[in-house]
């Protein structure tokens, strides 16, 4: 039981460093571009997303610099707000507090030729008809 406490205890300090040493990176990216880095400005390598969490804790911390995940999690934020919770943000970066069980993996998905075939006729006429659509409702 002890020795169990002594690794929580670790793996705390091992996330406080993470968390600011991610901090300081900021704030040093900040300070070294003159009026702020914005998120246009961030290469794709830079873009990233950490999810962490452990199994003798309930919720996940995710840490962002993506656009697209910033929206993604700030829309569940803003409609679930018991559950998902912005805990810290930056003019570059987020970071949100989650229960871990909302973490998935996903085999991939397995479609036959024959399928793929007809989802692409399918996605190909209704691409005809928002296309018509669009030319009748220009011509207005």
């Amino acid at each position: 039981m002890e020795r169990e406490s002594v690794v929580v205890a670790c793996m705390k300090i091992i996330l406080l460093v993470v968390c600011i040493s991610y901090f300081w990176k900021s704030e040093f990216l900040k300070a070294e571009s003159k009026g702020g880095e914005s998120m246009n400005k961030l290469s794709k390598y830079e873009q990233e997303t950490i999810i962490n969490f452990n199994v003798a804790e309930a919720y996940a911390v995710v840490f962002t610099r993506d656009k697209s995940v910033i929206r993604k999690l700030d829309a569940l934020v803003n409609e679930f707000p018991e559950v998902y919770k912005c805990i810290g943000e930056t003019d570059i970066d987020k970071t949100y507090s989650m229960p871990k069980q909302y973490v998935s993996y996903r085999k991939p998905r397995r479609i036959s030729a024959e399928r793929r075939e007809q989802i692409k006729k399918q996605m190909s006429q209704l691409n005809c008809k928002r296309n018509s659509l669009i030319k009748i409702g220009g011509a207005l």
